[in-house]
């Protein structure tokens, strides 16, 4: 099966059948290298994954030796699946290559996404593949499984002893941390930099985007308010005036009718100089 149908194989054609917890020690099950069909190699190493070959293919799409592709793993659940395999589901900020608005440039997304671990349904060694889910096409790949998990789950952390204290929670990875070199915690550490930095710029612009929005809308609705409000006075005017007019007519046909019915009246009384002259 070719690995360019593995995304959607991932997220539509295996169907749960039972879910549970993601096992204590999941995050073994991801570290290492997993070559991809493209020739590039996807590795982890603690809760970060970078590409440590780039083939010239991918090299064509914008991608460089050391690109850090993902970083702040961690397991959330690992899920029984319709015919026997097994998929281990691991959250994480991934980064993918865009071209730039710039010729030639390629600029780089961020989102959450999702890694995925998935276990052939016959229980063997060979075809575990890892794809992602809106994350950097280059994360995924196929490769045979270690012989402690070619049963398609992964085995359970050794129970604590009585004496054995409870070890606390570990927000930052700080045992992963530990588990690495100078160099690479260095790494991770200005990549992780960078990512906060583009986020924290790009969710500004975000808001300075929202705000022009709501400011150009707001003096919009002002200036057609005011139209309106001109428009109305405007009419207003016009029709007092031709009130007025009209008045100022019926008033005067009124004083004509009077003055004639005066004139009639008296020339019937004998006014000579009343009558109406031929």
């Amino acid at each position: 099966m070719s690995l360019r149908t593995l995304p959607l194989l991932a997220a539509g054609a295996l169907v749960l059948a039972t879910g549970a917890q993601a096992a204590p020690d999941a995050m073994s099950l991801l570290q290492g290298a997993w070559p991809t069909e493209s020739g590039s190699v996807f590795t982890v190493s603690g809760t970060s994954g970078k590409l440590s070959k780039v083939s010239a293919a991918d090299k064509a799409g914008g991608y460089t030796s050391n690109d850090l592709l993902v970083q702040g793993l961690k397991p959330v659940v690992t899920t029984d699946l319709k015919g026997g395999g097994r998929r281990v589901v691991y959250s994480g900020t991934c980064r993918s290559p865009v071209s730039g608005k710039a010729k030639g440039k390629v600029d780089w997304v961020v989102s959450d996404c999702e890694l995925q671990i998935i276990f052939p349904a016959d229980g063997g060694g060979s075809g575990v593949r890892l794809v992602s889910t809106n994350g950097s096409p280059l994360i995924r790949g196929q490769r045979e499984a270690p012989a402690r998990i070619a049963n398609n789950r992964p085995e359970a952390a050794p129970a604590e002893t009585a004496a054995a204290p409870e070890q606390p929670s570990d927000p930052n990875d700080t045992y992963a941390r530990r588990t690495m070199s100078p160099e690479e915690l260095a790494a991770e550490d200005a990549a992780t930099a960078r990512l906060n930095a583009d986020v924290n710029a790009r969710n500004a612009a975000a808001e300075a985007r929202d705000r022009k929005r709501d400011a150009d809308y707001k003096a919009a609705q002002a200036a057609r308010e005011a139209e309106i409000r001109a428009n109305q006075a405007a009419y207003d005017r016009q029709m007092a005036d031709y009130r007025a007019r009209v008045a100022a007519s019926q008033a005067a046909a009124a004083k004509a009718r009077a003055d004639w019915e005066a004139a009639v009246a008296a020339c019937k009384a004998g006014d000579r100089s009343k009558c109406a002259q031929n």
